[in-house]
Order: C-alpha cells, then structure tokens, then sequence
C-alpha cells in the first residue's frame, strides 16, 4: 500500500495505492488516526487507485471513522471504483460514510461553508 498526503488548511487527503488487505490496511489505519489532531477538520481518503478491499479494509475505515468522530474530525471517501463501491452496498457500511465520486466533488462539498442560523 502506497500512501501520499496532502494538507491544505485543515484539510488533509490521503491518496491510497494498492491493495486495502491484511497488509495494507493497518497502514492506512495508523496513518490516518495519526491525523487526528488539533488543526485537523476532515480527512479525506482517495480510494481511487484502491483495486482491492477485504474486511480487513472496512475494520481499518471503520476504526478511522470512530476516532476521527471522537476527535471531531470529519472523514470522507472518494473515487472508489464499481467493485469496492458495491461492497460498501452489500454489507451496509455506506450509509456510515460521506461518499463521493472524486477528489473534485469531495473538496466541493468538504468546502462549502456551513449555512448560517439565522431565525
């Protein structure tokens, strides 16, 4: 597993390469909740070069999501490919994560200011 970041505000993107198993999760897993600290609002995960993902990969997501919520930190998803997308489907885990197409739709949405209260 190929792992590259960057940070833009309090921003990061990690892009992932390779394959999201017994090996290359805990990778991602430690990298990511490594990220989850003041100056930090969202991470983003491109899975975009991810070509494989076995439970191992959800265990590691899901464990980033619960850290990243208990730092409150956002995380979001993007550019997963037809296969992952409908293992995310089958096993129900995609209603626990935003989801995006892309990096570009991703950032949009990670960048819109929240809407003001106004009464």
């Amino acid at each position: 597993m190929q792992i590259s970041e960057i940070r833009d505000g309090e921003t990061v993107t990690l892009s992932l390469v390779g394959k999201m198993d017994t090996f290359g999760a805990p990778m991602v897993e430690t990298k990511a909740t490594s990220l989850c600290q003041p100056g930090v609002r969202t991470v983003l995960i491109d899975m975009g070069s991810v070509d494989y993902m076995t439970s191992a990969g959800f265990r590691a997501l899901i464990a980033i999501r619960r850290k990243a919520e208990h730092s409150a930190i956002g995380i979001a998803l993007c550019g997963l490919n037809e296969l992952i997308d409908e293992l995310f489907k089958v096993s129900g885990l995609r209603g626990n994560f935003h989801i995006y197409a892309d990096r570009a739709a991703a950032l949009a949405a990670i960048g819109k200011p929240a809407q003001p209260n106004i009464s």
